[in-house]
């Protein structure tokens, strides 16, 4: 309960309800006719990205479901993704993941997608 009206009897209440009430529905009549408010349409770009064979799709997205559980990708698991990013390099950066073998862009991305620990207070 709001501490500010809790001093008001139900009908003090009810009639600055409605006071606002009638308020807003003159505001919002006439307001209709002459919005200040201006909206723009933005154009969205469609980009059609080559998906990779099922298997492969597959095996990325696991990679992924484990990085995002902060566990450590070993280096032959990062060997295929980078060998499927070769191929399909826009998929895999659209997964969030890195399109090269190396560790340095793996442990970022870990620690981009793993939760951090909760501390103790």
């Amino acid at each position: 309960m709001n501490e500010k009206f809790r001093h008001l009897s139900d009908l003090q209440l009810s009639q600055i309800i409605a006071a606002a009430s009638n308020e807003l529905r003159e505001r919002l009549s006439k307001g209709a006719a002459k919005s200040s408010v201006t909206y723009k349409s933005v154009e969205k770009t469609v980009e059609n990205i080559m998906t990779p064979p099922k298997a492969d799709r597959e095996y990325v997205l696991y990679i992924k479901a484990l990085l995002r559980r902060g566990e450590y990708i070993r280096a032959d698991d990062r060997v295929r993704v980078a060998e499927i990013a070769q191929d399909f390099p826009a998929w895999v950066q659209r997964q969030g993941l890195p399109t090269k073998s190396n560790t340095g862009p793996w442990n970022d991305a870990r620690k981009r997608y793993s939760t951090p620990k909760e501390r103790e207070l």
